[in-house]
């Protein structure tokens, strides 16, 4: 498993085996692939037959002369040089690099078998390696290091990393050297060296000599001094030259500040000037402005008439909501990359989505036995005996929730499509999960805020509609709890409310939290306001619901616990009062 031929075996059985969760020769299928994909496919298997095959060549040690026959062909196999003069020269560049390798093995004598890794290591270091002898001026600006000889008159010289530790360089001779140790006259002195180089660099600057050090410590901010030579170039300007008019000391340093990104580079009363783009403060941080000045007007007549569906998505969560739908924002989303280490145990998110495929097929133990069958040939689960404890841990944590399932649901009702007419106001769809008992959700979590109120929606269009064999309540079964909703006596008003403010969070983030609503909602008298802080704001090894990046973009400078936000909470107030919960979890 997690190999490529694992996942093409996958691809090829769904190729030509169709759609459906088929197991062979224990590899899972996929679903089939277009015919604008087939393309594809054979181009990707065929590149990895092709480093399969090479990768098995390289494991076999073999003479100089070989390995240079072998890699040109891998060279040649995977790169093609084309018409551009870059590619062309890094493609003649490894060529090159692997004659000479060659070659210089003929030269030494060497005779005997190498492994792949010695060669290996012997190319990249080649390969790693500066060039020598490379174009000096090769450009309208040059980097190069300090060396004799290169006082080449240039318009700007600019040196920078000029501490005291740095420059002269300090030497220290291993112990052997018997001519540190006994020093004669005409010895050469690589402090005084550096000392001629500086000299020369000066006297090459025409226009500008420019010198920089890091004058404080990052840690402590405490001074550190520059080169000495620094110092006594700037002693000599202080001695040599005359004030001006207009000032009485001469400024022989700029003290710059220690980030580059502080807001005093891009003002107009700081005499020091960035132009680095990256570091610009952005305008939002230069505001204190709100997201949404004013209220938009009122959306369109489309939006008044919403299926259920569109309904419980804005109330699971208002404000992304109005900003991905009305906004037209797509909020950025977290990193779903392929983890590069193999897994060994399921992450939470897919102990869930697994969950709920065994859940859906937990009444047949012959459709149990294929999906487990399935889920250890597709990769999904861990590999081999990880797997199947993984899968046995999944079947045991939803054994007790299957179990008061099937208390509720013998007698199905087929789904029911309704239409209700109310005010302005026109809401469709279809009930599912319908049966003689009610409308029963079983979910392999615990009961959360928003499944509260997509069960409360469905459960009031339920009560109004009243399907015919079907009781008008509604159930909720969780891993941590059941909760039952009892008939309501006067559905259209509370759908009325729901629809009435949905149509208002299209203009305005409405200051409606699921989590934090529903806090306040159940917490007694005295203390809602402390639960509700509890939930929007993180603490210690928890994330605050007021984390989301939709609150955090809608909500910026802006009081999330307001006014607003107290009268909305009354929309878990009937939902509260017709809800029985039994504790599950003991």
């Amino acid at each position: 498993q997690n190999t490529w031929t694992f996942g093409l075996n996958r691809l090829f059985l769904g190729y030509f085996t169709g759609p459906g969760d088929k197991v062979y020769a224990d590899i899972a299928s996929l679903p089939a692939i277009s015919e604008a994909e087939t393309p594809a496919l054979g181009s990707l298997a065929h590149l990895i037959e092709r480093f399969s095959s090479w990768h098995s060549h390289l494991q076999q040690a073999r003479s100089a002369d070989k390995w240079s026959t072998i890699l040109k062909q891998i060279l040649i196999d995977f790169f093609d040089p084309g018409t551009e003069e870059d590619n062309q020269n890094a493609f003649t560049m490894l060529h090159e690099t692997i004659s000479d390798f060659a070659q210089q093995c003929l030269e030494a004598s060497l005779a005997d078998t190498l492994d792949w890794s010695v060669v290996q290591q012997h190319i990249g270091t080649v390969l790693n390696r500066s060039k020598s002898g490379q174009t000096f001026l090769n450009g309208k600006l040059t980097f190069c290091n300090m060396v004799p000889m290169r006082s080449i008159p240039f318009r700007v010289i600019c040196i920078l990393g000029m501490n005291d530790t740095a420059f002269p360089r300090s030497q220290h001779p291993p112990s052997f050297d018997l001519i540190a140790r006994n020093p004669q006259v005409g010895d050469r002195n690589r402090r005084n060296d550096d000392r001629y180089l500086f000299l020369e660099a000066l006297l090459s600057a025409r226009d500008i000599f420019y010198v920089s050090w890091e004058g404080r410590n990052q840690q402590d901010n405490s001074p550190r001094p520059p080169s000495v030579v620094v110092d006594e170039l700037r002693n000599y300007i202080t001695r040599a030259c005359t004030p001006t008019p207009e000032s009485n000391t001469i400024h022989t340093g700029i003290k710059h500040l220690l980030q580059p990104f502080s807001k005093h580079y891009f003002d107009s009363v700081s005499p020091l000037q960035s132009y680095a783009g990256q570091w610009l403060p952005s305008p939002l941080e230069k505001t204190e402005t709100s997201f949404l000045p004013k209220t938009l007007p009122p959306a369109d007549e489309k939006w008044l008439q919403p299926d259920i569906t569109t309904l419980v998505r804005f109330w699971s969560h208002p404000v992304q909501f109005f900003i991905q739908e009305r906004l037209r924002i797509q909020l950025f989303k977290n990193d779903d990359s392929i983890a590069d280490n193999e897994a060994f145990l399921l992450g939470r998110k897919e102990q869930y989505l697994l969950e709920e495929e065994i859940l859906q097929v937990y009444d047949s133990m012959d459709i149990r036995n294929h999906k487990k069958e399935f889920l250890l040939a597709s990769g999904i689960l861990p590999s081999k005996q990880f797997g199947r404890l993984e899968y046995e841990e999944l079947e045991d944590r939803i054994q007790s929730l299957a179990s008061r399932a099937q208390a509720f649901n013998r007698d199905t009702v087929e789904p029911v499509e309704f239409q209700i007419n109310t005010g302005k106001f026109q809401l469709r769809g279809w009930l599912t999960e319908l049966y003689e008992a009610g409308r029963l959700i079983a979910r392999p979590a615990k009961v959360q805020a928003k499944d509260l109120l997509r069960l409360w929606i469905h459960h009031l269009v339920l009560n109004h509609h009243a399907p015919h064999g079907v009781q008008s309540e509604s159930i909720h079964i969780a891993l941590d709890r059941t909760a039952r909703l009892l008939p309501v006596a006067e559905p259209l008003a509370e759908l009325n409310k729901l629809l009435f403010f949905y149509y208002q969070g299209l203009s305005e983030p409405l200051h409606f939290y699921p989590r934090t609503s529903y806090a306040w909602a159940v917490a007694k008298e005295g203390k809602k306001q402390s639960a509700a802080e509890k939930v929007w704001y993180s603490g210690y090894k928890y994330r605050g619901e007021g984390e989301d990046n939709a609150y955090r973009i809608a909500l910026r400078n802006l009081d999330p616990l307001d006014q607003q936000f107290e009268a909305l909470t009354d929309i878990f107030s009937p939902l509260v009062d017709h809800l029985e919960s039994n504790d599950e979890s003991a």
